[in-house]
């Protein structure tokens, strides 16, 4: 990354997902989303690294595209015993945190 802070380090890039759904259709998740989120597109719902969408695979692949993408270093999940729950299985592969 160019223009990383001080000393050359990798500044921390943090976001907050609000919403993780697990299921096997993540279209019609998106579409249900954007039902209930004013202003939301069913098609911004399936790119926006604050929603997690789809199956624990799709969902792992989200993760390492958008931290590819916008040089994201760290994710914060709204802790519900669900979301928390429904990503357990592929924390461990993303070298990821809880707590």
């Amino acid at each position: 990354m160019e223009g990383a802070g001080a000393g050359g380090r990798r500044p921390v890039v943090e976001v907050l997902v609000h919403r993780v759904l697990v299921t096997d259709d993540r279209k019609g998740a998106a579409s249900a989303l954007a039902v209930q989120i004013p202003g939301l597109a069913a098609a911004d719902a399936l790119v926006t690294p604050y929603l997690l969408l789809g199956t624990q695979a799709e969902i792992r692949a989200q993760l390492e595209a958008h931290a590819d993408r916008w040089d994201i270093t760290r994710w914060v999940i709204r802790y519900t015993d669900t979301a928390i729950g429904s990503l357990a299985p592929i924390l461990p592969d993303l070298d990821v945190k809880v707590g």
